[in-house]
């Protein structure tokens, strides 16, 4: 391409990056705004009235139940979910797999106080203190295995089965020692499920059907090891979704082990059953569990209680976090899903299911424990549109960028040499921070992640992280190539040596 040619095409970019400039400083403001509460008009004053509204946002699909004193007052569903359609519940598995260990300890086969190690000879751990870790420390999930300390990536390994998955913790170590500290563990449920096949010589999806899901009426409710699994029951299926710049789009779950930590597949309709069960209603009690081992289950039992809310075994029990009213419930979120159950004050219980990444279903659920009790909420809806729009104007910019440098120096126009270091390594510093996210993720957040899983949850954000990393590593390959070559050319054409300070 001639000079002029180059020339136009700079002008081009320059243009067209403060036109998105100009956008972007215009859209900010808007999101801003955007996010301040304004009047929504007559609030929904039923549960009815808020899951339309709800999805009339976007939000695919919405699917809760509302009961107090063993009865229910309100199942109902909008948009493509339904109470007979099965859907992934994630990290809700947990209660189902803490209820087959305490059915356990309630016919003598074991104790919650028990090592491990006692009921699975094979239980190791890169770590000498792992030998004291007992089932209720890994109910309650104080047993010293974190995800900073996991010698693996939970979401990258691929164990077959649940034996092969804690296998891989001779890998790993503990960040404390057991029942000292509290962190949030999905291995921990691993080892529970391999405890319940060990004790009982049955997987724990066939143990989980006959003796939990079965007696309670669940006939709709399936435990799969992997996520990105799909029951072949018969029964109609939820289509995942995220959201791109607002709209929802169907996903696909990444592949990942989740055994008895979150592989639970359920509906609406079992999901209820399952709420007054755990209130202590129905023929489940005393067959499936006694009301004192629902008690213990509860009953917080995790150290840190500075905390208002702390962890019990498969629930919490407390304030949650970022307020309202003292319950006992568990959310569950996976890539293109959420769901929640609450046991609140009152003898009220509200289950919620949500196809997609947002709203979260505990959110939903505090909104309908308000109108519940006759105070109307604004009702959630899908993401807007511009918070998307801002990361990917951010992203072609910085893209654009990029280029223009990458352009300047395979034509040798660099700039001055602390200059175009301190660019160089700016950007170089740049790539690595995004290529490292999902390590520096579990370091300054304690939970682990990778990139597929990232990708589903929020794929604007990363498409816009790799749009601005790929060509900032490129600045940085094509500076160094440019100054180890010692030279650079100038704008009239004339080959002279690499400016130096």
């Amino acid at each position: 391409m001639c000079d002029a040619g180059i020339r136009s095409v700079a002008t081009m970019t320059r243009r067209t990056s403060c036109g998105l400039l100009v956008l972007l400083l215009l859209a900010l403001p808007l999101g801003l705004w955007s996010a301040l509460p304004h009047d929504q008009g007559q609030l929904p004053t039923t549960v009815e009235q808020y899951l339309e509204a709800t999805t009339s946002s976007g939000v695919p699909g919405v699917s809760v139940t509302v009961l107090q004193d063993g009865k229910v007052l309100h199942q109902a569903s909008s948009g493509s979910l339904a109470p007979g359609t099965m859907v992934p519940v994630a990290s809700l598995t947990k209660a189902f797999t803490a209820t087959a260990v305490l059915q356990l300890a309630e016919r003598g086969r074991l104790r919650l106080d028990d090592p491990v190690r006692q009921h699975l000879p094979g239980f190791e751990l890169d770590d000498p203190r792992s030998g004291s870790i007992t089932i209720r420390q890994v109910l309650n999930q104080s047993s010293g295995l974190t995800d900073a300390t996991l010698g693996f990536n939970q979401y990258s390994a691929a164990p077959a089965t649940p034996r092969k998955a804690v296998e891989l913790l001779a890998q790993s170590r503990l960040a404390y020692p057991p029942g000292t500290s509290w962190d949030y563990c999905n291995v921990n449920y691993w080892i529970a499920e391999v405890l319940v096949e060990e004790v009982t010589g049955t997987p724990l999806p066939e143990h989980l059907q006959r003796e939990v899901l079965e007696p309670l009426g669940m006939h709709s409710t399936v435990l799969l090891d992997h996520t990105g699994e799909v029951p072949e029951t018969g029964t109609p299926t939820a289509r995942n979704h995220s959201y791109l710049f607002g709209r929802a789009v169907p996903t696909r779950t990444p592949r990942t082990f989740a055994g008895g930590a979150g592989g639970l597949w359920t509906t609406q309709q079992d999901l209820a059953r399952w709420a007054l069960f755990q209130q202590g209603h129905g023929p489940g009690v005393g067959r499936v569990l006694t009301r004192g081992s629902l008690r213990e289950m509860h009953r917080r039992q995790s150290p840190l209680h500075q905390y208002s809310v702390g962890y019990a075994l498969g629930w919490w029990h407390g304030e949650p976090a970022d307020g309202g009213v003292v319950r006992t419930s568990h959310s569950g979120t996976g890539a293109g899903h959420s769901a929640y159950i609450g046991l609140f004050p009152d003898d009220v219980a509200i289950t919620v299911v949500v196809n997609a990444t947002g709203p979260r279903a505990d959110d939903i659920a505090n909104d309908l424990y308000a109108i519940h009790r006759g105070q109307p909420r604004p009702p959630l809806g899908a993401p807007s549109p511009v918070v998307d729009s801002c990361i990917a104007a951010v992203a072609v910019l910085a893209c654009t960028g990029c280029v223009v440098a990458i352009r300047r120096r395979l034509r040798g126009e660099v700039p001055r040499q602390w200059r175009g270091h301190a660019v160089a390594l700016l950007c170089l510093t740049t790539f690595l921070l995004v290529v490292l996210t999902p390590s520096l993720g579990t370091r300054l957040v304690g939970r682990q992640s990778n990139w597929p899983l990232l990708a589903t949850m929020a794929p604007v954000p990363v498409l816009g992280a790799w749009l601005t990393a790929l060509p900032c590593l490129g600045v940085a390959v094509s500076h160094l190539l440019r100054a180890a070559a010692g030279q650079t050319r100038s704008t009239n054409g004339r080959r002279v040596p690499v400016h130096r300070d």
